[in-house]
């Protein structure tokens, strides 16, 4: 078959641009035991790992780009051996059947290449990579690697599916984050990936049985396929799921960040009504209204205005469809369904973060911080990441509060003393990670 020349040639030039890739950051070097842990199997083409000197192996602390980029290289090196193995074969289907794997598997892996190449961008802040992924850690398992890194085509914070672990097994120990490019560099958004973190914690939960999620899930469908609120395309049943697993996320995030995820949620999502009111998330009243049930159950510190600063009005579903009242209604009984359970979720939650040892940030531990922050200085012992963040939220709230009307003048000043706050925030995380260090050491 000549069409397997030609995808060779496809799997050719990914090859090609993997090397030219770990060729042109040092941050793409990884430690060869580290690779044989994920099944990675090296040969010539990372020759370049070997030539590192042994007092530099394994000591990048922040190591899922260079071990990501290796994973995105051997499913490719499988798809080429399935094109080989085609060859092979006189059944023309089968070869057929291999080709058509083959390219698609080289495919999904294009769009996760480009994610993993603007993980090493100089507009990310790198500082955060490590106490981030030690905290996915602690919620996802001690195996697991994050990718930090940034996208020009959502102005969301996101996750990428773990289908791609499905593509290959190398990559399930994989968790890919990622923020608006323009966004990327800003460190006071960080605690919006604790809701990030929690699709794959609630997806991997709700698959074994008898779990919380699990047995909360069959509760709320079953209510809806009981109030006979299903549809011909069997949309009620994705609805309910969906709003239930971003609610659950939504707890986790404050679980996790406290006032300053409401603070970063506030700023990069509750003005983005059309983000808001797609068929996977709570409406944004009943959303923010979620968010404060969460903070005064789970206990976490509160600050006073941050609901203000979301977007007001209550906008409907975007239905072209002839039933779209009835779909309408059925979209705010499934909402109310799932706020019924909102206090198991946020149970779940928070049982969940105590247990895998995530404590609540208080606020004598923000207060720590905040004392250097408010002199725009970097804290030298920093008790934890959420209390860093927390303390720059209020630190910039005193400050600088959102506001509709101000002068060209004080815009230049808030920018620029907003600036110097993130730089704060940055040098203080590498602290963090510095004193963690030393400790170890000592």
């Amino acid at each position: 078959m000549a069409a397997l020349g030609l995808i060779r040639e496809q799997a050719a030039a990914f090859f090609g641009e993997i090397r030219r890739i770990r060729g042109s950051d040092s941050r793409f070097e990884i430690d060869e035991s580290e690779a044989r842990k994920l099944g990675l199997r090296l040969d010539s083409s990372h020759s370049d790992i070997n030539e590192i000197e042994p007092r530099r192996r394994g000591t990048q602390s922040y190591r899922g780009p260079g071990l990501a980029l290796a994973a995105i290289e051997e499913v490719v090196k499988r798809a080429m051996r399935l094109i080989d193995a085609a060859e092979l074969k006189d059944d023309l289907q089968r070869r057929f059947r291999n080709a058509l794997t083959a390219q698609s598997q080289i495919e999904r892996m294009l769009d996760l290449l480009g994610f993993v190449l603007r993980s090493t961008s100089p507009r990310l802040g790198f500082e955060v990579c490590v106490p981030l992924e030690q905290m996915a850690q602690k919620l996802l398992g001690s195996e697991k690697l994050l990718v930090l890194s940034s996208e020009w085509q959502l102005y969301t914070p996101f996750i990428k599916p773990r289908s791609y672990g499905r593509v290959d097994s190398s990559l399930r120990d994989f968790v890919f984050v990622g923020f608006p490019a323009t966004e990327s560099s800003n460190p006071l958004l960080l605690p919006l990936a604790g809701h990030e973190l929690g699709h794959p914690l609630w997806q991997e939960q709700a698959e074994v049985p008898d779990s919380i999620p699990k047995r909360i899930e069959s509760s709320v469908t079953t209510r809806v396929f009981a109030k006979a609120l299903t549809n011909q395309d069997g949309r009620s049943g994705h609805w309910a799921r969906a709003r239930l697993q971003e609610a659950f996320c939504d707890a986790l995030g404050v679980r996790l960040f406290g006032p300053a995820f409401c603070y970063a949620a506030a700023y990069l999502l509750g003005n983005r009504v059309e983000h808001q009111t797609p068929d996977v998330y709570l409406p944004l009243p009943k959303r923010v209204a979620f968010l404060e049930k969460a903070i005064e159950r789970l206990k976490v510190p509160n600050r006073p205005g941050w609901a203000r600063l979301f977007l007001d009005g209550d906008p409907k579903l975007k239905l072209s469809e002839v039933n779209r009242e009835r779909l309408q209604t059925t979209s705010e009984a499934i909402d109310d369904i799932v706020i019924e359970h909102a206090n198991d979720i946020i149970d779940f939650a928070g049982s969940y973060c105590s247990t895998h040892k995530l404590p609540i940030v208080s606020d004598d531990e923000i207060q720590t911080v905040k004392v250097s922050f408010d002199r725009l200085a970097p804290a030298p012992r920093p008790p934890s990441l959420p209390a860093i963040l927390n303390a720059a939220w209020d630190c910039r709230m005193e400050k600088w509060p959102p506001q509709t009307e101000i002068e060209n003048g004080d815009i230049q000043d808030e920018r620029r003393w907003l600036g110097v706050l993130r730089e704060a925030v940055l040098k203080t995380i590498q602290m963090l990670e510095y004193n963690e260090l030393v400790t170890k050491s000592c």
